[in-house]
């Protein structure tokens, strides 16, 4: 075909798609399409690949979505979208109605960040607005490495170390790593939680108004402080420092430097910061110590974990009025997110979950707990009659264009 096409490898970085840049290349290398000379592959930067036909491969980074623009392709290909964000994917999708592009978004669920790739996985299953269509490939279809494919005695080998290793989730892992069958939203602590509605960008620092933290101190487990703000009758969770095997003292050195210090007026922690010893001095005295000439107060709150959950349960409905969550997360706190969309969970009971969660991956959630008890206090609870531990209290919400999209699982 003549004239020229241009087709976009999109990667989170350039080096993330350097793979599929390779397979490119070699392929058509190999099939005369194009020729050395006609393709660039520089240590910094993006790359071109130029076709005999004057068709041209471009590799695009979408660390910065905002980046995403120019010439308007006509074939997309999102390489793991796992590792990039819902807003690069937005990106991109609106650069394929000029020449109505094609648009592969390609990648393992193992490797998701977010939570928002599985989410459009499940919606494109079935009729959607993108008029999209969802396959998985099961790792065994790949022949070359599994000539026996289900039965190759590799695949199964590597099922049994798993269920042995793993016995609590391991078919869950499998149909995650190895089947392209995402995990369970079921198992999830917090389903309502949905990466396109609570993660956005209408999250960003308001430089004029209040600053909090909220810190879960860690050692061991990460060390999760978030910075958020309440705006009108929305919480913003704007930023996040996330680290392990960090003291209290260097923690508090970040937060000195982060742009948003000059308004922090309150310091949320938990009622534990005042008895850490082992690895580091009580991060509450030492927060208090640091913190007392800038007559920042810090405070610590001791919450019991279903309490807590109850109000952040509230939290995560959607306003009537606005049709916006009360809690907006910015999707640079990717920790957070992550702690949402997968990684607090129930614990498995028999073929399905039990009403108590698993006290792991849960940092930002027990940080975020603390705050809203101290803004906040216990939610009414008379707004939810009959609530038994582990219950979810209802979701009060209107439907919008996105819930009708990704629906409501």
């Amino acid at each position: 075909e003549s004239g020229r096409q241009t087709f976009w490898l999109l990667g989170r970085t350039y080096a993330d798609v350097r793979r599929e840049y390779d397979y490119a290349l070699k392929g058509l290398l190999h099939a005369g399409l194009t020729s050395e000379g006609m393709y660039s592959m520089a240590k910094l930067g993006p790359w071109e690949l130029h076709l005999n036909n004057g068709a041209v491969i471009k590799t695009i980074a979408t660390a910065d979505y905002t980046e995403i623009k120019g010439d308007s392709p006509d074939g997309i290909a999102m390489c793991e979208p796992g590792v990039q964000t819902y807003e690069a994917f937005e990106a991109a999708q609106r650069r394929t109605p000029h020449h109505l592009a094609w648009f592969l978004v390609a990648g393992t669920f193992e490797k998701d960040e977010t939570g928002w790739f599985p989410d459009l996985w499940d919606m494109c299953r079935t009729d959607n607005a993108y008029y999209a269509r969802s396959l998985s490939l099961p790792t065994f279809s790949n022949r070359s490495l599994y000539p026996l494919g289900s039965s190759d005695p590799t695949f199964l080998q590597a099922v049994d170390i798993l269920r042995a290793s793993h016995p609590a989730d391991w078919q869950e892992i499998v149909n995650e790593r190895w089947l392209g069958i995402r995990r369970s939203k079921a198992g999830l602590v917090f389903r309502e939680f949905r990466v396109p509605s609570h993660g956005t960008a209408l999250a960003e620092y308001t430089p004029e108004e209040p600053v909090y933290l909220a810190g879960d101190a860690g050692w061991e487990h990460p060390y999760a402080l978030l910075y958020l703000q309440v705006i009108g009758d929305e919480i913003h969770l704007f930023d996040e420092i996330h680290v392990q095997y960090t003291r209290s003292a260097e923690v508090i050195r970040m937060v000195k430097a982060h742009a948003s210090f000059n308004n922090v007026r309150r310091v949320v922690l938990d009622n534990a910061t005042k008895q850490h010893t082992n690895a580091q001095d009580s991060a509450f005295e030492t927060w208090r110590a640091a913190l007392s000439p800038y007559s920042i107060p810090v405070r610590s709150n001791y919450v019991k974990e279903e309490q807590g959950r109850i109000r952040l349960h509230d939290k995560l409905a959607t306003n009537p009025v606005t049709g916006r969550p009360y809690l907006l997360i910015h999707p640079r706190c990717a920790a957070t997110i992550k702690e949402f969309s997968r990684d607090y969970r129930l614990r498995p009971q028999g073929s399905g979950y039990s009403n108590e969660p698993v006290d792991l991956h849960n940092d930002s959630v027990k940080a975020l707990t603390y705050f809203l008890w101290d803004q906040f206090g216990p939610v009414d609870r008379t707004e939810f009659p009959g609530l038994s531990s582990g219950s979810q209290p209802p979701v009060r919400r209107r439907v919008t264009a996105l819930d009708r999209a990704f629906g409501s699982r």
